[in-house]
């Protein structure tokens, strides 16, 4: 219950980074890598991060419902928002040391820490 004095009103939530993956990119949530290219006529280009990631690492759509969509038929702002991920490396994980190391991956073009969320 708030009480009106300065105490720590920040929300307890799992700590995660946003990563922006560089276009042509994509998650592929059943393997758990991140693909580029579509077909037979384009190559394939694959990176698995697993090995880098701690190991209870979820890693989630910012919005779900277009990256599940095909991607032809996004408008060119919803594609855009379909390369944003949200990746969650769970408890006790060093986010700066984190954040290091996917920013050095091909398949990110940014990654950062979320806003810090308080009530007012």
């Amino acid at each position: 219950m708030w009480s009106g004095d300065s105490a720590d009103t920040s929300l307890d939530l799992e700590p995660y980074l946003v990563v922006q993956l560089e276009s042509g990119w994509r998650h592929d949530p059943e393997s758990g890598v991140f693909l580029r290219g579509e077909g037979p006529e384009e190559e394939v280009e694959a990176f698995d991060p697993a090995p880098q990631l701690p190991e209870a690492t979820r890693i989630e759509p910012m919005v779900p419902s277009l990256a599940e969509s095909d991607s032809e038929a996004l408008s060119e702002p919803e594609a855009e928002l379909a390369r944003y991920l949200h990746l969650f490396p769970g408890a006790g994980a060093d986010l700066d040391e984190l954040l290091e190391t996917i920013s050095g991956w091909s398949c990110v073009a940014r990654t950062y820490k979320p806003p810090r969320v308080a009530l007012p």
